[in-house]
């Protein structure tokens, strides 16, 4: 693909109908930006690709002309998003370059022998049918395909979208993730996993309490709904890495949000909706405490983590620490902390299929609302928020990915 900066013209250098159809979502990306591209299809060959991960892209210039090729849809926007920002013309002639959105890209890859889990809320509550322009989940995809979790922890896996033929969990499955759903079809929190890496030994399932009484108690009974759409829950898994035969515990959750009285369907007030984080994570405590007591599991390291809906000074997140988990936000619990960013409240552009706008700026980890915390015996090397633009432009989260070595 080529870009004339003088008439702000793409030519493309692969002719394919899918090489037009991302090309055509690009001239309709930046329209919306006020950026005006016209789309053509060269007459010679375009630039060798090397196949180094998705997000690799190559600039030059040939005259005048600056010049672009990327083997994917994340790459050319971030491609495009560099030369219009001038970034790239700083530095021509340029090859085969990563893309530098994100320190995050450091760690591609894990380091030797550790485990990596990363913690998502895709949030797939999205409107809009499965295929090939959900832009979102093709992201996604692609954001998994470059940091390649071993165990990768969901929220918002809606049931209604998510799970449904060709969509998310599919497309998972069709770059070698198995699904956890702990024995509960209509999961919001599930696992997967690669089993070329792990061993799933055993898994479970738990719905966070529905209503809480006056005295902030789960109550079936109760007066107040804590739990919108039966989404807030947990899904654990007790996994064995296959090359040192080690067993370990994960743990996917969504807690309790941050409601308000004019909420529809849980019109909590702040002290309320704190009350059912709190029952939440009570809850949490509770499976791991359980799984602690079975025969075999004593001891098990355990990694958990997902959406809290609770800043990093709150009683949620407090109560975890306090009932035995570390926090791996909290200074020294980890070698190489990059806290560079929360999920920044973007806006969905429900024409574009994409987040195109970005309510707070990133790099405020005091927002952050999605933690992961670790107890037992292991050591956690890395802990990232991944704020690559294409995670930026696929949900209102950022995701979070630890790697860390089983002792």
């Amino acid at each position: 693909m080529k870009l004339n900066l003088h008439n702000r013209q793409i030519v493309l250098a692969d002719s394919s109908a899918q090489a037009r159809l991302s090309a055509n979502e690009l001239v309709e990306w930046y329209a919306a930006q006020g950026i005006s591209l016209t789309l053509q299809t060269a007459q010679d060959g375009g630039a060798v690709l090397p196949q180094e991960s998705p997000l690799t892209y190559s600039i030059w210039r040939e005259g005048e002309e600056v010049c672009i090729a990327a083997s994917t849809l994340y790459g050319w926007r971030a491609a495009l998003d560099a030369v219009m920002q001038g970034d790239a013309l700083n530095r021509l002639p340029l090859y085969h370059v990563a893309v530098p959105q994100t320190p995050a890209l450091a760690y591609r890859e894990a380091p030797q022998d550790a485990v990596r889990v990363m913690f998502y809320n895709h949030h797939g509550q999205l409107a809009g049918l499965c295929g090939p322009v959900d832009w979102c989940e093709q992201f996604q995809i692609e954001l998994f395909t470059l940091y390649r979790p071993d165990v990768l922890a969901l929220q918002e896996f809606t049931p209604w979208r998510s799970a449904q033929p060709g969509c998310l969990g599919d497309r998972l499955a069709a770059i070698g993730y198995t699904r956890v759903d702990g024995g509960y079809a209509d999961n919001f929190t599930p696992l997967f996993y690669r089993a070329d890496t792990l061993e799933l030994v055993d898994s479970g399932f738990e719905l966070f309490p529905e209503y809480m009484n006056d005295q902030n108690q789960p109550d079936p009974n109760g007066a107040y709904k804590i739990n919108n759409g039966k989404s807030k829950s947990l899904t654990w898994a007790v996994f064995e890495q296959r090359s040192s035969g080690k067993r370990f515990i994960a743990v996917s959750t969504h807690f309790m949000y941050i409601a308000d009285l004019t909420d529809t369907e849980c019109p909590l007030t702040a002290e309320q909706s704190e009350a059912a984080q709190l029952i939440d994570a009570a809850r949490l405590l509770a499976v791991l405490d359980e799984l602690h007591a079975r025969p075999g599991y004593s001891g098990l390291p355990v990694i958990a983590g997902g959406d809290l809906n609770a800043f990093p000074d709150s009683a949620p997140v407090n109560a975890l620490q306090a009932g035995g988990l570390t926090w791996l936000s909290a200074p020294g619990a980890v070698e190489n902390l990059l806290e560079d960013g929360h999920c920044g409240y973007p806006t969905f552009d429900t024409e574009k299929g994409i987040y195109t706008a970005w309510g707070r700026q990133l790099g405020h980890p005091e927002l952050n609302i999605d933690h992961t915390f670790v107890q037992g015996s292991l050591t956690v090397q890395n802990y990232i928020t991944v704020t690559d633009r294409g995670a930026c432009y696929a949900s209102d989260h950022c995701p979070k990915i630890a790697d860390f070595i089983l002792n």
